[in-house]
């Protein structure tokens, strides 16, 4: 017996409501998942879980006759919202009144974009922060030379349970003696350096009794994701250091810990610098061929050489979230001439 439209879309009405009530029973499910996470002080993202699950959608739809890359799409955006139902759980349970971890931070250097997004996940994690920098903020801060710490900075350090060092490489690795034995023996040293391998060895030869953590943003503010993550290493596994980065994830940081410095290098090396050298490689190839960056480019050029010279403009601009196209198009030659 043929079926009319109406009594099809009937059918396809009642399967729609059957994949929303399926849904909801799923999201059930993930918070549950997102209370064990946050009581066990487990991260929300799980890259390995992710592929698992994407993996195993991708085969049952070939199973079933449908296309892999539709099930990939679809639940990928299931899994979005599975993150964001993880990572509400844990910032409405908080820290809660027997919070142990730290609570108050220095951080010298702190007017870098690298230390405003730090600074926004201590105070997710609801520690309070001071800035100790050169050219200090109008409020919250002091002026201070990590070089050359000041009795005052002497006793900012001294004082305080978390001290990052959100300072170029060369002043951290010059500070770092002077800074570094001023911390209290439970308090917590952070580093924000994109390369952590030399670091690393200079605080395992100064053999500090406290704890220390390298943190790595990835992000700048304006490109800062809406669910907040980076990578983490426990460079001296001492005092509250775990606390320290589980306060961290328990305020909806997504945290990617890594064993060794060598190991965060490695790693930053394949989404940081060799992406970067791609980029300026291609900008330094157009500069050779003196190519034609005139809006006939700009309007007719592949989508491949567009995301590039994209790429390109932030890289030498130094733009954060914001078009840059024009002004890419008006002055890139300008800079690129190395």
């Amino acid at each position: 017996m043929t079926r009319t439209l109406d009594e099809l879309r009937s059918l396809i009405m009642a399967e729609d409501q059957q994949i929303i009530e399926h849904l909801a029973a799923r999201m059930n499910l993930v918070r549950l998942v997102g209370e064990h996470k946050r009581d066990s002080a487990i991260p929300v993202m799980q890259p390995g879980q992710v592929s698992a699950v994407l993996d195993r959608a991708a085969a049952r739809a070939d199973e079933h006759g449908l296309s892999q890359r539709f099930a990939r799409v679809l639940f990928d955006v299931i899994i979005q919202e599975a993150c964001r139902v993880e990572e509400t759980v844990a910032s409405q349970a908080g820290l809660g009144s027997d919070h142990v971890g730290p609570t108050k931070a220095l951080i010298i250097g702190g007017m870098g974009s690298a230390a405003c997004v730090a600074m926004d996940w201590l105070v997710r994690a609801r520690i309070s922060c001071a800035v100790a920098d050169l050219v200090p903020p109008a409020t919250g801060g002091f002026a201070a030379d990590a070089i050359r710490p000041s009795k005052r900075l002497i006793s900012a350090v001294r004082e305080s349970e978390v001290v990052v060092l959100a300072t170029p490489h060369d002043v951290t690795m010059e500070c770092l003696p002077e800074i570094g034995p001023l911390l209290a023996d439970d308090a917590v040293l952070v580093d924000l350096l994109s390369v952590k391998s030399r670091y690393a060895r200079a605080l395992a030869d100064l053999r500090l009794p406290c704890a220390a953590v390298g943190l790595n943003p990835m992000y700048g503010p304006g490109l800062s994701p809406a669910r907040p993550r980076g990578l983490a290493v426990q460079l001296r596994s001492a005092g509250r250091s775990s606390q320290f980065l589980a306060d961290l994830e328990r305020a909806g940081i997504s945290l990617l810990r890594l064993a060794t410095a060598e190991d965060h290098d490695r790693m930053c090396a394949q989404w940081q610098a060799l992406p970067h050298a791609a980029v300026i490689s291609f900008g330094a190839a157009l500069n050779a061929l003196q190519a034609d960056a005139t809006a006939v480019a700009r309007d007719f050029a592949p989508p491949p050489f567009q995301a590039l010279c994209a790429l390109l403009g932030r890289a030498l601009a130094g733009f954060e979230g914001r078009d840059f196209g024009s002004r890419l198009w008006s002055s890139f030659f300008l800079r690129i001439g190395v």
